[in-house]
């Protein structure tokens, strides 16, 4: 198998963004649930995955510092959306960065 030469080259930021977000099912879950039902609540989320309230709320705080969740005021809970933009960006930059 051929060999890369010269100096590797530095993931760009937003790439790296992405690769964080999808390195684990758990946000994968996450950001697949909110893709197809913005506005859910937690509760919501809860009921449809197998995940543990720690566990989904790990995620949505992970997402969230990533800048791909955001959370809204519902009328009784909070609701959570994902900025389907910004992550469909970042995973093709990531996708160009590994294809070269």
């Amino acid at each position: 198998m051929p060999r890369l030469t010269g100096a590797p080259e530095a993931m760009p930021e937003r790439a790296e963004r992405a690769q964080r977000a999808i390195s684990t099912m758990t946000r994968v879950k996450v950001l697949r649930y909110l893709a197809h039902r913005p506005e859910a609540t937690r509760q919501d989320i809860l009921d449809a995955t197998d995940l543990s309230y720690a566990t989904l709320r790990d995620a949505l705080e992970d997402l969230g510092s990533l800048g791909y969740v955001a959370k809204g005021k519902g009328s009784r809970s909070a609701t959570y959306s994902v900025d389907r933009a910004k992550v469909t960006e970042d995973l093709a930059l990531l996708v160009a960065f590994v294809l070269g």
